[in-house]
């Protein structure tokens, strides 16, 4: 559970909190309340890649196959997705796969090493 906030976090951090929607931060009326969505985190790489070691709670959906297969996981378009790969590049072509997709809140993490350690550091200063 820690490990998720802390993801939350750092995806927060990574994103800069920035958003293209022009009614966030804005209050939901009782009538309508706003649906919170989890983060899916989704790595990139191949099979064999994630068996190697992966971000704990992600999904495997490499690259190559994102589009065919998100809708496993979610057929939200407005559902937060968070991709990584080998080093950033992977993750960014699913980012632009899913957002010509119509998905909106999709964000890459950049590279699995590198996430992995960030993740670690947060979680040894807490």
């Amino acid at each position: 559970m820690k490990r998720t906030a802390m993801l939350a976090a750092i995806v927060m951090t990574m994103a800069g909190c920035s958003s293209d929607d022009p009614t966030e931060g804005t209050a939901s009326t009782p009538s309508q309340p706003a649906e919170v969505l989890p983060q899916l985190i989704i790595d990139v790489r191949s099979a064999a890649e994630f068996d190697t070691g992966h971000i704990e709670g992600a999904v495997n959906i490499p690259h190559n196959e994102i589009t065919a297969r998100i809708a496993e996981v979610t057929e939200k378009k407005d559902q937060p997705l968070v991709l990584y790969c080998r080093s950033g590049a992977r993750s960014g072509m699913a980012l632009t796969a899913l957002k010509e997709l119509g998905y909106t809140k999709v964000e890459n993490a950049g590279g699995y090493q590198a996430l992995k350690e960030k993740l670690e550091s947060n979680a040894n200063e807490q």
